[in-house]
């Protein structure tokens, strides 16, 4: 699906559960926001990539606001 305000390729996303290991801990953050992600996150593919976020509404911001106004190569 392509996103009709950007003409950004964009699909479906979903909730994510990773599997808990004390050994190797898995690191990873909101792509808009930064904040640490504990439990589940969203994950969505926007322009080819797969995209990770805190929450859904996160992937529409990244998609509506940061696209167009920074770009895909600058880290929020």
């Amino acid at each position: 699906m392509t996103d009709v305000s950007t003409g950004i390729e964009r699909s479906h996303g979903h909730w994510i559960t990773p599997s808990v290991s004390y050994v190797e801990p898995l690191r990873i953050s909101c792509e808009l926001c930064g904040r640490p992600i504990a439990r589940r996150y969203w994950q969505e593919r926007i322009g080819g990539e797969a995209r990770i976020f805190c929450e859904e509404s996160h992937a529409d911001l990244y998609l509506t606001y940061w696209l167009p106004t920074w770009g895909a190569d600058r880290n929020p």
